[in-house]
């Protein structure tokens, strides 16, 4: 059993044909509950609602159930369609075909394009809605309370597409966050961690894990919103669209004439200003924020930040120590 059960499941999402044979969905249905939902609510808790479901709705199926199902449920559609739009073409037995009947042509492949992209977003988009509901579910499902999954979606400082957007806008929501993870990683450990100190970084890191952050460090993650996108940026945007292969590293683009993906030589002109210009963003951030902790830290206040070598003292401070001011920039702050 799965937690989508018919057509009539998909169709709470999508509008498709009730002639549709469910039975060339479930492998894709299979997968994404694994790759995704498990990984998520955790498996206890997808064994609990998925046993509910199974059983009577109007009996077993109470409304916290039924809230967690629907959100699963949205994920689980669109991205089991994303993974079947190309193999749904195709006839595969002794040999691969493409299927075409006199009643409907072939799928074009701008078409397809399109589709992938909706299904995609809409699907990546429903895995953060489920994320943030149950980050801000409580004890309302104790077995996903309780599981590793709880914390193994809040390893980052910002773990959102949402929140990564208030420092630099994303249109492709959760699924361009998703590939920026190790990016937003590396933002954190190369730049976030010297400018404000290791231990304080680490308290920083457990807080939002756990869902405890304090009024103080709440207003320093606000702050960080907005310096590590755009550092994510710059270490990560050139790496997403680039691929290694015989011919040497070739990056992946839109074909005008024909709407179909194709590969072409990388050229570092074109990233040129997007990253000086992402760079010096997210340096500004960071600097106005330790312009802030430098003002507020105390043995009581930002006491981990007041005791390291980041610290610097008033009778000390100024911005050049701050590199807040960059002629090699040309950013400056009056």
């Amino acid at each position: 059993m799965a937690l989508i059960k018919d057509i009539t499941d998909i169709r709470k999402f999508i509008s498709v044909n009730e002639g549709m044979d469910f039975d060339n969905l479930t492998a894709y249905i299979d997968f994404v509950e694994r790759d995704y939902i498990i990984d998520i609510i955790s498996q206890t808790q997808y064994d609990a609602l998925n046993g509910a479901y199974a059983a009577d709705p109007g009996v077993a199926l109470t409304t916290i159930n039924s809230n967690l199902l629907i959100r699963c449920q949205e994920v689980v559609v669109n991205l089991a369609l994303l993974n079947f739009v190309e193999p749904g073409s195709l006839q595969i037995s002794d040999v691969i075909s493409v299927v075409n009947t006199e009643q409907s042509g072939v799928l074009s492949q701008s078409r397809k394009n399109d589709l992938k992209t909706e299904w995609r977003n809409k699907g990546f988009n429903a895995v953060e809605k489920l994320l943030k509901f149950l980050w801000n579910s409580g004890n309302t499902y104790p077995l996903w309370n309780v599981s590793d999954e709880k914390i193994k979606h809040r390893s980052l400082l910002i773990n959102t597409a949402e929140d990564f957007s208030k420092g630099y806008y994303i249109r492709n929501g959760f699924f361009a966050f998703s590939l920026l993870k190790n990016a937003i990683e590396r933002a954190e450990e190369l730049f976030i961690s010297a400018a404000i100190s290791e231990a304080y970084y680490i308290e920083l890191k457990d807080q939002v894990k756990n869902n405890t952050l304090s009024v103080n460090n709440t207003k320093v993650i606000n702050q960080l919103k907005k310096a590590i996108p755009p550092l994510a940026i710059y270490l990560g945007v050139i790496e997403l669209g680039i691929s290694i292969d015989d011919l040497g590293v070739n990056m992946t683009s839109l074909a005008a004439n024909d709407n179909i993906y194709k590969q072409k030589p990388l050229s570092e002109g074109n990233w040129g200003h997007t990253l000086r210009t992402a760079l010096q963003s997210g340096e500004i951030f960071l600097a106005k924020l330790r312009i802030f902790l430098n003002k507020n830290a105390s043995v009581s206040t930002y006491p981990l930040y007041f005791s390291s070598a980041c610290y610097i003292s008033e009778e000390d401070r100024n911005d050049d120590q701050l590199k807040l001011n960059n002629e090699d920039s040309g950013f400056f702050i009056v």
